[in-house]
This record gives C-alpha cells, structure tokens and sequence, in this order.
C-alpha cells in the first residue's frame, strides 16, 4: 500500500492578503443587503490579522478596524441629531462615506500599495 504525503502549508507561511479581500467585499455587500451583522465577523477578522508581518498589508487591516469603528460614531453623532432632522441626512452620507471608503482600499489592496492615508476621517 502506498502511502500519501501533503505539504500542508505552516500557519506562518499562509498569505495575510485574503483576510482582508474578504473583509473588505463584506464592508461593501453588508450594508447592500441590510446584514450589518457581517460587518462583526469582518471587524473580528480584522483583529486577529492586524500587525501579522508588518507588510502593506497590514495597513489596510487598521483601515479597516477604523472604518468600522468611526462609522459607529458617525451613527451615533446622526442619531443625536435625528432630533434636529439632520440625521437622516447625516445617515446617508456615512453610507456614501462607508462606500467611498470601502472600494477605495478595495483598489489599493488589488494593486498591493499600502494604504495611502489610514488615519483620515474622511475618505
């Protein structure tokens, strides 16, 4: 009987890049179809694969963790202004933020460039 051998790849040798591919199509198909809750997983993932190899990749993972986390207190400050009638103004420009965002580290990652401003409050 002939015995198989795999080459099964370390967990140091397995490439960063996907993770963040991922997150970012959830960044973008989540809001589309009302499951915000995918953006959680997303932003878990995010986590876990930041500072891995302190590669380009790595920047676009705290563009990310950011986005998140700056979304929800545009939401929040769009919440407090519901009462003013701004709000529902402010909501739809955090959606084309969000969007804006999104495909905008979607592009650099597809041309594997570090993420040109990762601390920008704006686009």
């Amino acid at each position: 009987m002939q015995d198989f051998e795999f080459d099964l790849p370390a967990d140091d040798d397995m490439p960063p890049q996907e993770p963040a591919k991922i997150i970012y199509y959830l960044y973008i198909i989540g809001p589309v179809f009302g499951l915000g809750v995918l953006l959680i997983p997303a932003l878990v993932v995010a986590y876990a694969f930041q500072a891995r190899d302190g590669s380009w990749i790595d920047s676009h993972y705290r563009f990310q963790i950011r986005t998140f986390w700056m979304s929800i207190l545009y939401i929040l400050i769009a919440t407090v202004c519901l009462f003013i009638l701004v709000g529902f103004l402010m909501y739809a420009l955090i959606i084309v933020w969000w969007y804006i965002r999104s495909v905008k580290g979607l592009r650099a990652f597809y041309r594997r460039e570090v993420h040109p401003d990762v601390t920008t409050w704006m686009w």
